[in-house]
């Protein structure tokens, strides 16, 4: 029986935690305090609202959790009851208590639980900065709360995204009542560029220093490129050179040598003309011949015809 205690004992405080940790997941996430010309209700009347957001993706169902703006709740020493007297509860059976994750829940403030589900008698001051809290259906755990400053009507406080951190104040045209929240704009690169640079004057000077850097490194490219094909080229025309003259030194001594037994012989043979035509044809390729001054002297030259006298 003791067992059977403890078990049942355990599987509260099981269920209980996991119910305590559903309901943190609850949280605000728009409120409007002055509404003269957004949200209708059913009625057609424009009440201040409350945006409520699951933040997890499982579902959570807040009926019986507690909307308050009376900030005597937060004393410690109150009893349940009386704080309870102070809070406004989100009624039982309607279907739109039952938030799926990542849903929205909106609650309309300072009207009549007669009138509907989604209305709470919460008192809402105008012109001046609220405090809004919900607490779970215990009526001791606070879930969620927030400072609402004064503003401009038709403006919304709101979080940057839904159940984000930072809040921000949102004009008439970007107040989303049901929906995620978007209170920054994201502006593209292009527009950005149009904003800073209407005129396009940086985007040219951009432009032409990029082209000009191109043209720069290409310039050193080819100059490198250029500087070691020279190179290649040199070394390549010097060790032809060099073979070339070493043919032609071998092919001079021995022709040489051959000259001098064709002398000792009384004679030249064939080897030997032939390595003086090769020598000749080589130096013809080479391109080696006498230096001429390249003067052409005319010498006066007596003959008889120009000897005559007439």
């Amino acid at each position: 029986m003791k067992r059977l205690g403890l078990l049942f004992g355990l599987l509260l405080g099981t269920t209980t935690m996991m119910f305590a940790q559903g309901a943190q997941n609850i949280k605000i996430n728009e409120v409007m305090i002055n509404n003269t010309n957004n949200y209708l209700d059913e009625y057609g009347q424009r009440l201040p609202w409350i945006e409520l957001v699951n933040n997890s993706f499982t579902t959570y169902n807040v009926r019986g959790m507690f909307i308050t703006t009376d900030k005597t709740v937060l004393n410690k020493t109150m009893s349940v009851p009386d704080r309870m007297k102070r809070m406004s509860s989100i009624p039982n059976g309607f279907k739109d208590s039952e938030m799926g994750g990542k849903h929205h829940l909106l609650l309309f403030l300072n009207s009549k639980p007669e009138k509907g589900p989604h209305h709470l008698d919460v008192n809402i001051p105008q012109g001046q900065k609220i405090w809004i809290a919900i607490y779970d259906g215990n009526g001791k755990n606070l879930i969620d709360s927030v400072t609402v400053p004064a503003m401009q009507p038709n403006n919304s406080y709101a979080r940057s995204k839904d159940g984000g951190e930072i809040w921000n104040v949102c004009n008439e045209n970007k107040v989303t009542p049901n929906a995620n929240n978007v209170t920054k704009q994201e502006v593209s690169k292009i527009e950005t560029i149009k904003k800073d640079d209407p005129y396009g004057i940086w985007l040219a000077l951009l432009s032409m220093a990029v082209v000009f850097a191109c043209l720069l490194l290409l310039y050193f490219f080819m100059r490198l490129f250029t500087t070691v094909s020279h190179s290649v080229e040199k070394r390549k025309e010097r060790s032809e050179r060099f073979k070339t003259l070493i043919k032609i030194r071998n092919t001079s001594k021995k022709a040489i040598i051959m000259a001098k037994d064709g002398y000792h012989k009384k004679g030249i043979d064939k080897e030997t003309y032939m390595a003086v035509i090769a020598l000749a044809l080589s130096e013809y390729a080479q391109d080696v011949h006498d230096l001429e001054s390249g003067i052409i002297t005319i010498k006066k030259k007596q003959s008889a015809w120009n000897a005559k006298k007439f």
